[in-house]
Order: structure tokens, then sequence, then C-alpha cells
């Protein structure tokens, strides 16, 4: 399989000796991920190539959602302010599909699916 490279025009190395550097270096590849994410033209990349510039940008664009989780983590605890308000029994019916499906996911990622037989697993 051949090697995909993409040329950074202006760029002469990709080495910061200092740690300062190195942050203002990857703030600025962080930000200019984000740009090119937004307003970029993939043109005459393959799906490979795109799929592998895609993931860091929505791994940076991932952090609203963890800030958004934490603050709303942080106002339940102290305020007592509860953003969602149900019954014990519907939150369970809405909570365990999303666990089997989480887990199946992570079991599948493992590359471990073990078939388990009709009547239950007793040697489990």
């Amino acid at each position: 399989m051949a090697r995909a490279y993409i040329p950074i025009v202006g760029v002469v190395s990709q080495h910061a000796p200092r740690t300062s550097e190195r942050l203002q270096t990857a703030r600025t590849w962080a930000l200019d991920t984000i740009r090119l994410l937004l307003w970029g033209n993939f043109r005459g990349l393959g799906i490979r190539q795109y799929l592998q510039f895609l993931e860091p940008g929505l791994y940076y664009l991932q952090c609203f959602g963890t800030i958004a989780l934490i603050y709303a983590t942080l106002v339940t605890l102290f305020f007592h302010i509860h953003p969602l308000i149900s019954s014990q029994a519907e939150y369970w019916i809405h909570l365990l599909p999303f666990v089997a499906a989480l887990e199946l996911l992570l079991v599948m990622l493992a590359g471990e699916v073990r078939r388990v037989p009709a009547g239950g697993c007793a040697s489990c």
C-alpha cells in the first residue's frame, strides 16, 4: 500500500525544541485543522486521507460537548437543578439500551466477540 503525503507549503520543519514553542505549534495545528475542516477544499483526497484528516478535527470539536457535560454535572451537584426529571423506571428504560449498545461496541472493538448459547452461559 502506498503512503499518502499531504505537503504543507512553507513548513521547513515540524519540530519545536522548547516547551513554549511546542504548545504554540500544537495550538496552531489544532486551529488550522478546524479551519480546514470548516472551510477547506478536500478535492483530490482519497477516502482514507479524508478520514485521517477528519479524525483530529472531530476530536478537537469534542471538547465543547465535554465542557457542557462537566458544567451540567457541576450545576446538578451544587445547585440541585436537574436537567432530567423522570421516574426511576423511565430512567432505567432509557439507560439500559444505551449501556448495552456501549458494551457491545467495546466488545467489538476489543475483537473478542464470544457467542453465548441460547440457554445462557453457565461456564462464562
